[in-house]
């Protein structure tokens, strides 16, 4: 960044070139009446918010760089001004510059240090002054006022920051309304960024490319309301513009089993289906290969069926929207299974950096043989033990930036049983995401040999603070009036569970038994082991005809293990009883 220059040396440049140019008059700076602006600005900035900023944000995102601001920059940039008590103008920006704010100064001339900034202005200060008059007023520059502001620049004297707001803050006329439409039509277009998808297509260089371009169209005519059909197109084409990459989850044909698809930016593909239509994903199977995508069409005709072995070669083909939809038939010697209605899945954001801290940690996982693997994570190492063989790797995080870790890990030799890829070495990808409803961390890795002549998927979940009950609890609702339960009498009862969720108003998450449901009660032998721990001590004692609840801590329900396609490690369980019979 170049030395600032001081308030001596602005005393020069006080009375900026108003934008139509021509006047080079140059006069003194009023800076106590400046400075007093500012003061009062910092002392009221507790009655203004970031939005107050959003204006004057976007007006500097147009006249430097010719395009809307991204939602983190408006964000970052209004949050910053109104910590200072900045201005909520341009013109009072450029006031408070040349009266010599630091901060301010600092938050102004980040623009031209920015790399964006030595993308698109890496030549003279004359293509600079150019861009900084298209940008803003759609017009050349004018001859003289373009000369003062270039040989100020060149000499020192200012920014090319401070140059871009001076020439906007001074602006006249006409130019006054065109900056306005401008920062009208900027501020929907970032208002429509509505989604990660939708913020993940306004990135990189053909992006803002796209969105400067659209800008440069408006003009002194346009109709600011009729403009919008114009942005939402062009957003439409920048999502439409997007890699296929993304998790996409449906249900695999007629049988309305779940499979989830991740789509890598390359086209990979590893497709996984699940053995249930309820509940937790409980992957089952995997699929992989390379996509070939064009114009919302895509096609493969070597995608390996990794679970039977050998491996199962289909060709797949269908429709896609990128981070949108996913829909498309696999075909095998004649047949077809449809995987329809995929969509992104809501829990899982794609579009950010994967996190180590997202899947560090001891974890209980299972893998499509249905093996039970204690897996341990720390930083990109990851250790797997279990009783047929153990493995040992890396997970790093996709260079991409996308939230895919790249795997690669060898198993050792077959101790027991049967361990599908001992003795080899694998590599495939590994993600993770969290489930509000089940209050749960969910981790998947999947897996293929060189050959792709075989593969395995590890699943595993961990209940999150908010499924983790601090204590076994029981609580009558109705006391019975009849036997009493009593260890070693078989007790007949009608009942409810649920997750347990203490961030729920009545701590009870996603319902994943009932004999209501089944419609017949349950039996059991109290005290004879046929139950968790937690029911044979919570029913004891009760009366038939009366009703409890039950909060069960994992240490007297199914532990680090977890049961079935609800219940995961450590989860605790809420479960509503009445006792309707003794035997």
């Amino acid at each position: 960044m170049k030395t600032l220059f001081t308030p001596f040396a602005l005393s020069g440049l006080a009375l900026m070139l108003t934008a139509c140019g021509g006047d080079t008059t140059i006069g003194a700076a009023p800076a106590p009446i400046v400075a007093a602006t500012v003061t009062s600005k910092q002392s009221a900035a507790q009655q203004l918010s970031a939005s107050d900023y959003h204006d004057v944000v976007q007006k500097i995102y147009v006249g430097y760089f010719g395009r809307p601001a991204d939602p983190g920059g408006l964000a970052f940039f209004a949050n910053r001004l109104l910590a200072l008590g900045a201005p909520t103008t341009v013109q009072g920006i450029s006031e408070a510059y040349r009266a010599g704010n630091a901060d301010i100064r600092q938050v102004v001339d980040v623009f031209g240090t920015s790399q964006e900034s030595a993308d698109l202005y890496p030549g003279t200060n004359s293509v600079f002054m150019d861009a900084v008059y298209r940008n803003l007023f759609s017009r050349q520059a004018d001859v003289d006022g373009k000369a003062f502001w270039v040989s100020a620049i060149d000499a020192g004297l200012v920014t090319r920051g401070d140059a871009a707001v001076s020439v906007m803050a001074g602006a006249q006329g006409a130019d006054i309304t065109v900056v306005n439409k401008k920062a009208s039509v900027a501020a929907f277009f970032t208002a429509s960024l509505s989604s990660s998808v939708k913020n993940a297509a306004y990135a990189g260089v053909a992006a803002n490319t796209a969105a400067r371009e659209m800008l440069s169209t408006v003009t002194l005519a346009t109709d600011t309301t009729a403009f919008q059909t114009t942005v939402s197109s062009t957003l439409n084409n920048l999502v439409a513009a997007l890699p296929p990459a993304g998790l996409y989850f449906g249900k695999l044909g007629s049988s309305g089993l779940y499979y989830q698809a991740m789509v890598l930016e390359n086209g990979q593909y590893f497709g996984m289906n699940s053995q249930g239509t309820v509940g937790h994903f409980l992957p089952v199977g995997l699929l992989q290969g390379t996509l070939g995508v064009s114009n919302g069409q895509f096609s493969s005709s070597d995608i390996r069926f990794l679970n039977p072995q050998p491996a199962d070669v289909y060709a797949y083909s269908g429709n896609l929207v990128p981070q949108t939809s996913m829909n498309g038939t696999l075909s095998i010697n004649g047949g077809s299974i449809p995987l329809a209605n995929a969509t992104p899945l809501a829990a899982y954001d794609f579009n950010v950096p994967a996190k180590a801290a997202d899947i560090e940690g001891a974890w209980t996982m299972r893998d499509v043989e249905s093996a039970l693997i204690t897996v341990n994570v720390t930083g990109t190492a990851i250790t797997g033990s279990a009783s047929n063989c153990n493995f040992s790797g890396t997970l790093t995080p996709r260079a991409s930036g996308k939230n895919v870790f790249d795997a690669v890990i060898t198993y050792g030799p077959l101790k027991a049983g049967q361990c599908r890829l001992a003795n080899q070495s694998v590599s495939g990808i590994a993600y993770a995401y969290s489930s509000s409803e089940f209050a749960t961390r969910q981790f998947f890795v999947a897996l293929t040999n060189t050959a792709r002549s075989t593969g395995n998927v590890l699943r595993g979940a961990q209940a999150q603070a908010s499924a983790i009950a601090p204590a076994f609890s029981m609580t009558d609702t109705l006391i019975g009036s009849g036997a009493v339960v009593t260890a070693g009498r078989p007790v007949i009862v009608q009942y409810t569970g649920w997750l347990y969720n203490a961030a729920l108003p009545n701590q009870r998450g996603a319902k994943f038994d009932s004999s209501f449901d089944a419609g017949m009660p349950f039996e059991f032998i109290l005290g004879a082991g046929q139950v968790i721990q937690g029911w044979d001590q919570g029913v004891a004692g009760m009366r038939v005809g009366g009703k409890r609840t039950l909060v069960i801590p994992a240490s007297l329900g199914y532990g680090a293990i977890g049961a079935g396609p609800f219940i995961v490690s450590n989860a605790s369980l809420v479960f509503d009883v009445e006792v309707v019979g003794v035997r």
